[in-house]
């Protein structure tokens, strides 16, 4: 950028108006790239991030297009001064839009009246023990949580961390040494174990079934992220899911899956709906905590099987400096019928 700068404001009249034209083709063609990004759900990795970002890709756009318009109107380059300022008004206008109509991260989710069958989910990546065990408590405590999804904390230390915990809120704990995720749920919902791992793909994360028919099938999900230059493991971890919601209709599939609704191109995968997006709930960031949530990627989803009903979702933002560099979601999920 400061080669860029020394160039417009250079006396080379044709080198810097090259230069500024670069830059303002490139910001537009960033600027494209959101909008296709955010609709088609491409899995080419850095549009894979745009999408997961469009605010902060958005922002940066009318930043670097600002600041171009300031040095072209000064070297009175007049085509290019309009044709920067058309970008920043787009960028920004699209970033600004995009922002408020993102919901607000809430302190609590909104009470509902409880029916036989409600599971209350709370899921948290915690990045293993970053979160303590009295803080998770606390949480658990405050959203009347019966299923608990921990995406990142190795079953083998939850057995010892968090035994006193789940013992306290009559809960099992449940996971596998392939997976990095752990489930901790209600004695009430029956003795859950996990199925056969075959066709699982590696640290993608698990599913488990309880002895209750009437109980969901659990899966408890921490895709691999995808890379700037290679999303193929997060694709083959994608498709471990959607087939687990395409073969049962009494699941319910929470975790951290390492993507927004745009990325996944739609709010359902197999027969699971994302349970923010049918409530009408608009992304809100989970992570990274660091940023406001109205920057943030939404990549911590609920998806539920058709045999379950959501009533309720909130992304919680009073944990936010508990050590995590995710902020936890709730949902609250009916059987339908009931």
């Amino acid at each position: 950028m400061s080669a860029v700068c020394h160039a417009l404001g250079d006396d080379g009249g044709s080198v810097r108006r090259v230069l500024a034209w670069v830059v303002v083709a490139v910001a537009a063609v960033v600027t494209g790239a959101v909008l296709v990004a955010s609709r088609t759900g491409s899995t080419v990795p850095l549009l894979f991030v745009i999408a997961a970002f469009p605010q902060l890709a958005l922002f940066g756009v009318a930043l670097v297009s600002a600041a171009v318009l300031v040095l072209a109107a000064r070297a009175h380059l007049r085509i290019v001064t309009a044709a920067g300022l058309f970008v920043l008004v787009v960028s920004a206008g699209l970033g600004i839009g995009s922002t408020a109509d993102r919901q607000a991260p809430v302190r609590t989710a909104a009470s509902t009246s409880t029916k036989a069958g409600q599971l209350r989910i709370l899921s948290w990546n915690t990045n293993q023990q970053d979160v303590t065990a009295q803080h998770l408590g606390e949480l658990m405590d405050s959203e009347q949580a019966n299923v608990v999804a921990l995406p990142e904390y190795f079953t083998g230390i939850a057995e010892g961390t968090l035994a006193e915990l789940a013992q306290r809120h009559n809960m099992q704990i449940v996971g596998t040494d392939s997976s990095s995720a752990t489930l901790l749920i209600s004695n009430h919902l029956g003795s859950y174990s996990v199925v056969d791992q075959k066709g699982t793909p590696a640290w993608a994360g698990f599913v488990a079934t309880s002895d209750d028919p009437a109980a969901p099938a659990m899966l408890v999900a921490h895709l691999q992220r995808p890379s700037l230059l290679d999303s193929s493991a997060w694709q083959d971890h994608l498709a471990w899911v959607k087939q687990e919601c395409t073969d049962r209709r009494n699941i319910v599939a929470v975790g951290d899956f390492n993507a927004t609704v745009a990325n996944l191109d739609g709010n359902r995968l197999g027969h699971c709906q994302d349970a923010a997006s049918s409530l009408g709930i608009q992304s809100t960031g989970t992570w990274p905590a660091a940023l406001p949530a109205s920057l943030g990627a939404a990549i911590d989803h609920t998806f539920v099987g058709a045999d379950w009903e959501p009533v309720a979702f909130a992304v919680l933002d009073s944990q936010a400096a508990k050590g995590s560099d995710h902020r936890p979601i709730v949902a609250v999920v009916d059987p339908k019928g009931s």
